[in-house]
């Protein structure tokens, strides 16, 4: 066990890093291997600590990447086991605590039988519209190097939002398929069912990327599965996925609550930040609402509660979007407000609270439509929640003000 406060999670005791550097430590791993080995497996997978925070603190450690010596516990481990079972496969997973050292990390495991995984949760686990495999790992890759990666497939890691993104998931699985990697592994938390689309997509596009578009995937997808109208099956999903990549790329949920500090300290919002990221303008906020009153016509026309549950379900997150830009523009710099300013802030917040109770009704169905057996899972719980808390945490950041 690792050494010192440090080695342990906060509050946690009973969480603890190794102190990777003991020679005993490798040899533990490598009667596990061997062991796992007698058994049949004929490969490992070793994931590093998942946290940043965590250090042995012994005088062997406390000077050394944490990441670095597991790693190379888990290779001298292998090598021991190479020499009963030389054709033993290891991987080592990297973790979002190991980022800072994966040039470490890759530059130790010089072995081209050791396999990498690329992981790191604010790295891997978001639906940005920008590169995941940066430079270092294309690079690994370039040098006939085995890596996997594992992308999230889905709006969040940690709420469950509905989301038919077409775009977003040909644009992941392109990167990956063009940049040489040889896995990836899909995050689609709490059941794949609610994420059908996104799935099926990143199996469509990891094996022929270059080959069907978005469009083409999209009646195909309805096709085999029996919708109505397949051609205006994938209008819809062209139309929507784009505003929810919009949505889901800037944060989605988790930017909506990290939102309330702008009115809580009455900043001025930044259209192309935040939760704003991929809102440069108040026109682009205008054309996603007006692209999603178009989604709920198109939705209409195919009769799926599932797929007009999703349409309105990203309808009220625009609104959302919208009606904290409002608010949050007209406390932005005020101790107080004029009658005038007052009278626009409660209709702001009438909107934030129709948009929420629409939002939740919405998601309520999808839910239901997509996964009747969900019982009570938690992220979905967590989701609910979260809408229900925004609007009274914006209300109470301006309670000082009158309203």
């Amino acid at each position: 066990m690792g050494e010192g406060e440090g080695a342990h999670y906060p509050g946690r005791y009973d969480l603890v890093v190794p102190c990777a550097s003991r020679p005993g430590f490798s040899v533990i791993l490598a009667e596990w291997i061997e062991s796992c080995a007698n058994q049949g497996v004929s490969e490992l997978h070793f994931y590093l600590t998942e946290l940043g925070i965590m250090h042995c603190g012994c005088d062997r450690c406390k000077n050394s990447s944490q990441y670095l010596l597991e790693a190379k516990a888990c290779l001298k481990a292998w090598e021991i086991v190479r020499k009963k079972y030389p054709d033993f496969r290891i991987r080592i997973l990297l973790s979002q605590g190991s980022y800072d050292s994966n040039e470490q990390i890759l530059s130790a495991a010089t072995d081209t039988a050791v396999r990498i995984s690329y992981y790191s949760g604010s790295h891997t686990y978001t639906a940005r519209r920008e590169p995941m495999i940066y430079p270092l790992m294309g690079d690994f890759v370039k040098k006939g190097r085995w890596l996997g990666v594992y992308p999230s497939l889905t709006a969040s890691y940690a709420y469950v939002s509905p989301w038919s993104g077409a775009q977003f998931i040909k644009y992941r699985m392109t990167e990956i398929v063009e940049k040489g990697l040889s896995s990836f592994s899909g995050f689609a938390p709490p059941d794949h069912v609610f994420f059908d689309f996104n799935i099926t997509a990143s199996a469509e596009w990891s094996w022929n990327a270059h080959g069907r578009t978005e469009r083409e995937f999209a009646v195909s997808y309805a096709t085999q599965r029996g919708l109505n109208n397949p051609e205006i099956y994938a209008d819809w999903v062209l139309k929507l996925g784009e505003v929810g990549w919009n949505v889901y790329g800037s944060g989605g949920l988790t930017a909506f609550t990290k939102a309330v500090t702008y009115i809580k300290e009455r900043k001025q919002p930044k259209l192309g930040q935040d939760l704003f990221l991929y809102f440069p303008t108040v026109q682009h906020i205008e054309n996603d609402l007006s692209a999603c009153k178009d989604a709920i016509k198109l939705a209409e026309s195919l009769n799926e509660p599932a797929i007009m549950a999703e349409t309105l379900t990203i309808y009220g997150y625009m609104r959302i979007i919208k009606a904290i830009y409002e608010i949050a523009g007209l406390v932005a710099g005020q101790n107080s407000l004029s009658e005038e300013q007052t009278l626009q802030l409660q209709s702001w917040l009438t909107e934030l609270e129709e948009a929420e109770k629409q939002t939740s009704r919405a998601y309520y169905t999808w839910v239901n439509a997509v996964f009747p057996k969900w019982k009570g899972e938690r992220r979905v719980l967590k989701t609910f929640d979260a809408l229900k808390q925004l609007k009274y945490d914006i209300s109470h950041a301006i309670e000082l003000m009158g309203i």
